[in-house]
């Protein structure tokens, strides 16, 4: 994957439908207008599907969260740069 890729992690609590469904809905987008964006979902809880760790969080360009507190939450679990958080 060549650097012009871009990642684009989505979360949501427990990386059973808001999360996963936003990653397909923009691997559908981003296939369908030809763009080169890999998607990701992982979710805060320690039950998900996938949860967030160090490594999701540090390689994608874009997170995207459901909920105002989830970005608070990875900015100081992470030290991820809040611009880099969409909510």
């Amino acid at each position: 994957m060549g650097k012009s890729t871009k990642i684009y992690l989505f979360i949501c609590w427990a990386n059973m439908q808001r999360s996963p469904t936003a990653e397909e809905v923009a691997r559908g987008l981003s296939k369908a207008n030809n763009t080169r964006i890999k998607t990701k979902s992982a979710g805060l809880s320690s039950l998900s599907e996938q949860p967030v760790n160090k490594t999701l969080a540090n390689e994608a360009d874009l997170i995207f969260v459901m909920e105002e507190y989830m970005k608070t939450f990875i900015i100081k679990l992470y030290g991820i740069e809040a611009g880099r958080i969409i909510n």
